[in-house]
């Protein structure tokens, strides 16, 4: 790798977060949303916070989860919310968060190979409880931010991806109280096709890997890296 590499872990600790965008409670937003109807609540979710809940996207022929059911969601409000208490199981299929939105998890998700969520630039990936199993992370471009992170399952490489293609740049890259356990790699950084400018990875915990908690390979024009 290049750049200056400074290592210093951290024991990881849950931490009261507030919720992207907003500082209206989730748990107020579903009380109310529990009173109306399902266009009501899509409605009022996006006048609120500009959030909308991936449960209100399914339709009848959905088999749940579904990429086209994230998709939907995603052309409706900045910000997409897996609920608490909401368990998604077999995605098998890339569910694109494409740049400048976020998604917001409180719930559970695990998956089948081909599972996986895709960041196309900038936006935040904020889990707040619950966790992805057999379901990774992948990052391609720009400055994406990462927050609570828990990943468990060895279906994947690795839990979350830092790669791009044809020339893709990344800068100021946040990567916050990661939790990584029973899986192959951790944290991947595949440097060829793209360069990263500022990248910091704290509060990191890592548990039962088959190989490293943190790899940057192949990183020859990466700089500014702190862990």
């Amino acid at each position: 790798s290049g750049g200056d590499l400074v290592y210093s872990f951290v024991d990881y600790e849950t931490q009261q977060q507030p919720v992207p965008g907003g500082s209206t409670t989730p748990a107020a937003v579903a009380n109310a949303a529990n009173q109306m109807s399902s266009a009501e609540r899509r409605t009022s979710r996006k006048a609120l916070l500009d959030t909308v809940s991936v449960m209100d996207y399914y339709d009848e022929t959905d088999a749940a989860p579904t990429a086209s059911a994230f998709a939907r969601a995603f052309a409706a409000g900045k910000s997409v919310e897996v609920p608490q208490g909401a368990s998604l199981t077999g995605l098998n299929s890339e569910v694109v968060i494409p740049n400048g939105k976020d998604l917001v998890t409180y719930g559970s998700i695990s998956g089948t190979y081909g599972g996986r969520f895709k960041m196309e630039g900038s936006g935040e990936f904020f889990m707040r409880g619950g966790s992805l199993s057999n379901v990774f992370l992948l990052l391609t471009a720009g400055s994406p931010k990462v927050t609570g992170f828990r990943y468990s399952g060895r279906n994947n490489t690795a839990a979350l991806l830092i790669q791009g293609s044809g020339g893709a740049a990344f800068s100021n890259v946040v990567i916050k109280d990661p939790r990584i356990t029973g899986a192959n790699y951790g944290i991947l950084r595949q440097g060829v096709g793209s360069t990263l400018d500022g990248c910091q990875i704290t509060g990191g915990f890592f548990q039962d890997l088959y190989g490293d908690a943190i790899e940057f390979n192949v990183c020859p024009g990466d700089r500014n890296v702190h862990v």
